[in-house]
């Protein structure tokens, strides 16, 4: 019997993390043909920077790693000759490039289409994993939270930045290597999938290790013990993330001397403590379809989450399952996260003293992962929420909504039709 039960718990898992890869990966490949991408069709997806820049840094990853290994260093192609570190650190870097060595010339496109999907899939994937590892989540649910991560707003609106993608799926992973790391004392998995993240992309990795300290002062006020257990974990936190700085730093070295003769000559050293829009504005990013391409340039962040998990990360803070100390912590970092997409230096901060050139708001996705993973905790099958609770959450919703609905004009990306699509007939 125990051997049966054992057998249905491995299925059961194969199962969940089977179909949190697959569902985003079907999904966007279905809408992708629907929109004739290539290979289906006469249009792609090379368009905006995509179309008109990494294409060619693509093509000629190819041919470097192909045909001309000597230009891995430095490149003729690059203005009137030039090193090619940043360029290689910032967009060539992801192990998952190495598909578009199997997309010769004009197929290159298609190569585009397989790594955007398959990115996709994997960041399903890594989080109905970190949920299979610290959670109560199995089965249609874990997929449900999961597919909610991979097809968030973030992802939708950016996945033209390709190389930004390898973020959504390697964050649950340093994540789950930071819990382990709290949990247990065991580093390795928290070392290994940072140093990777610092290696793929030095930008993203940046504003994920920014969350690893919001994250870790969660993770230890819940864990809290005795002072001394809190130190050890504090002495652990340190010094792992300083190691895996210390393993990716052949990579990242030779990037900040780089963008020390251009790019970080132009960091903001002076701002303003304001800010940038009113904040209820961001409201509007919960609801579906809140994108458009005025929204690229200069627009709110992208926080589509999906409705379940919305009404999820809501419910959390009212669950008396957990601890009061913990939901308190949770409140101040989500407060945080809140302040830092519309007040001006915690802007900054998130871009490394940037203001962001189109893509405002980069960081979202880690807003979006924080809330998705506040609902995993709440809504577990033994979930039973108060009236009160239901009450408040309710009134939270409707006022939001009533908002967003009185200043419909105010918003250019949404319609009557993401309210309801039989107004849109006769809107």
């Amino acid at each position: 019997m125990q051997a049966r039960k054992r057998r249905w718990s491995l299925t059961q898992r194969q199962f969940t993390l089977l179909g949190a890869f697959l569902t985003p990966f079907i999904l966007m490949t279905i809408y992708f043909i629907y929109r004739q991408m290539a290979p289906f069709g006469s249009s792609s997806l090379l368009t905006v920077d995509l179309g008109q820049q990494y294409i060619d840094f693509f093509a000629y990853l190819r041919r470097a790693l192909l045909h001309d290994p000597s230009s891995i260093f430095y490149s003729f192609a690059n203005g009137l000759g030039g090193e090619m570190l940043g360029t290689w650190s910032y967009y060539l870097l992801s192990p998952l490039n190495w598909i578009l060595l199997l997309c010769p010339g004009t197929s290159l496109t298609t190569g585009v289409f397989l790594l955007t999907v398959f990115k996709y899939g994997l960041s399903g994937l890594t989080f109905a994993w970190l949920l299979d590892k610290t959670t109560k989540q199995t089965g249609l649910k874990a997929i449900t939270f999961a597919t909610a991560y991979a097809l968030m707003g973030w992802s939708i609106a950016n996945q033209l930045n390709v190389m930004w993608l390898d973020a959504a799926y390697l964050l649950p992973l340093i994540f789950y290597g930071l819990y382990l790391l709290m949990q247990t004392g065991k580093w390795r998995t928290y070392v290994i999938w940072l140093t990777l993240m610092l290696v793929v992309n030095y930008y993203m990795a940046y504003m994920i290790c920014l969350f690893m300290i919001l994250a870790f002062i969660w993770l230890a006020i819940d864990k809290f013990t005795t002072w001394r257990h809190f130190w050890g974990q504090t002495y652990r936190f340190a010094w792992t993330s300083v190691v895996s700085g210390l393993l990716a730093a052949f990579v990242l070295l030779p990037t900040w001397w780089s963008l020390s003769q251009s790019k970080a000559q132009y960091t903001v050293t002076s701002f303003k403590w304001k800010f940038e829009f009113f904040p209820p504005k961001m409201i509007a990013k919960f609801f579906m379809g809140a994108f458009n391409f005025d929204q690229m340039p200069d627009g709110t962040a992208n926080l589509f989450i999906g409705a379940i998990a919305l009404l999820g990360s809501l419910f959390f803070f009212s669950d008396r399952r957990i601890r009061l100390r913990s939901r308190l912590t949770a409140g101040i970092v989500t407060l945080f996260l809140a302040l830092s997409l519309c007040v001006q230096p915690l802007d900054l901060l998130w871009h490394a003293g940037q203001f962001p050139v189109w893509y405002p708001y980069r960081f979202s996705f880690i807003v979006s992962f924080w809330l998705i993973w506040l609902a995993a905790q709440t809504l577990t099958n033994d979930f039973q929420p108060g009236w009160l609770a239901i009450a408040i959450v309710t009134l939270l919703v409707a006022a939001g909504s009533a908002y967003v609905v009185l200043n419909l004009k105010k918003f250019a990306f949404l319609s009557w039709n993401h309210w309801y699509p039989e107004c849109g007939r006769f809107h």
